[in-house]
């Protein structure tokens, strides 16, 4: 198992920095760094600690992008990935174009299976903001106060 997540850091990496821009028409909300949410995305979480509320395009369920929000801002793209699919398809993300901005960092997440996932899958999540901003993101509760920088 950790060859599939040092092969899927690579190819994330590799797919951002030689990939293109998908272009995205059609916008209800624009957000900083050029990056937008699709007009028919649709909520799927209303608040994941560390990453804000989340929308997908439900064609994309479940794989992904998602677009982590907070605060009207993307804050982090992320992608749900199963340990099946990446053992069968290590070059499953090859084409994968992330928006051309400025990442901060990637995390890979080992998740149990959960509503939608019915296997030990990752959430491989290219985040915008740092990690000390994404800590600031908490679910518990019913306000998301505390991310430095952003009104």
């Amino acid at each position: 198992m950790g060859a599939g997540v040092v092969v899927l850091l690579l190819l994330l990496a590799g797919s951002y920095w030689m990939g293109t821009r998908k272009h995205v028409e059609n916008t209800h909300e624009t957000v900083e760094a050029s990056i937008t949410i699709p007009k028919d995305a649709t909520v799927t979480a209303e608040c994941a600690d560390m990453r804000g509320k989340q929308y997908i395009i439900p064609k994309d369920i479940p794989m992904g992008p998602i677009y982590d929000v907070y605060q009207g801002k993307v804050v982090a793209m992320e992608y749900l990935i199963g340990q099946t699919e990446l053992t069968k398809q290590s070059n499953m993300f090859a084409n994968l174009s992330l928006p051309k901005v400025d990442y901060d960092h990637l995390t890979i997440m080992p998740m149990d299976p959960h509503a939608g996932e019915n296997e030990v899958h990752f959430h491989a999540i290219a985040y915008l903001i740092s990690q000390s901003e994404a800590a600031k993101i908490k679910c518990s509760g019913t306000s998301m106060d505390g991310m430095s920088g952003s009104q």
